[in-house]
């Protein structure tokens, strides 16, 4: 014989599960950062149900908390991670960027486009004590940092969004004039990678160049170094440019096969 409180407790469970999967699909590529009062209107749930499951879900990290903003936590980016793992971009990039990493002893990125924002997919983290990391599943502004170079020098498109928008300042050293934008993305064209200076994060220095599928060169993501100011100088830049396109010419061509 059924027992109706054991019933009545799995369907209890089952319903909250699903409020919970409405919260977490409110945050896209689009809208990685949302209020409470954004999910409310999206899900015409309650506001105290909104609001206790936002608190519930950023004590297991699942969600990560920013003054009235909440956005994906580090605890997804595991499960992205994991979920990631066999994909073919992870999966073909990891022995360069392991490469990249042992020919400078820096941490070395892979990140893939999607929609307006890049993800990290890949990832092989420097041995030195003072470094750089993010986390494998980390999503940020498309046209931010030395990859966001990259995407608005070979792709036109992006470009003209980030303009249409407004170039975001995210710091003292963020370009947002258009036309030194233009002038530096014209010499990230002329060398085939790029560098920045503090430009998404201060004291944060990096270079990138783009990885493509197919014999169209379609741009899909970007290989990248990022390390503190003091060992990414401007006098290291073209060696370490060249070292990332050099890997990132790798990555598309082990794409064609």
């Amino acid at each position: 014989m059924a027992d109706p409180d054991a019933e009545g407790r799995d369907a209890k469970s089952a319903y909250l599960l699903q409020r919970i999967a409405v919260i977490l699909d409110c945050f896209t590529p689009e809208t990685p950062q949302l209020r409470a009062i954004d999910i409310c209107r999206t899900t015409d749930l309650p506001k105290s149900t909104v609001g206790r499951l936002l608190h519930n879900l950023a004590e297991e990290n699942i969600l990560e908390r920013t003054g009235d903003y909440y956005s994906i936590g580090l605890r997804v980016a595991n499960w992205w991670s994991a979920a990631s793992s066999n994909s073919d971009l992870t999966a073909i990039a990891r022995p360069s960027l392991e490469w990249l990493r042992d020919q400078t002893n820096e941490t070395c990125d892979v990140f893939a486009r999607k929609g307006m924002t890049r993800i990290l997919v890949a990832q092989a983290r420097s041995t030195r004590s003072l470094l750089y990391s993010a986390q494998e599943g980390t999503v940020v502004p498309l046209v931010s940092g030395a990859s966001g170079k990259i995407f608005m020098a070979f792709d036109e498109g992006v470009r003209e969004q980030a303009l249409k928008h407004g170039l975001p300042q995210f710091t003292k050293q963020s370009i947002t004039d258009a036309k030194r934008l233009d002038a530096e993305l014209h010499l990230v064209r002329s060398r085939g990678w790029s560098f920045v200076e503090g430009e998404y994060e201060d004291d944060l220095n990096a270079v990138a160049a783009r990885i493509f599928r197919g014999g169209d060169k379609e741009l899909i993501g970007t290989a990248a170094i990022g390390a503190p100011a003091t060992r990414l100088p401007p006098e290291r830049a073209e060696q370490f440019g060249e070292l990332t396109a050099h890997c990132a010419r790798q990555i598309s061509q082990r794409l064609l096969h």
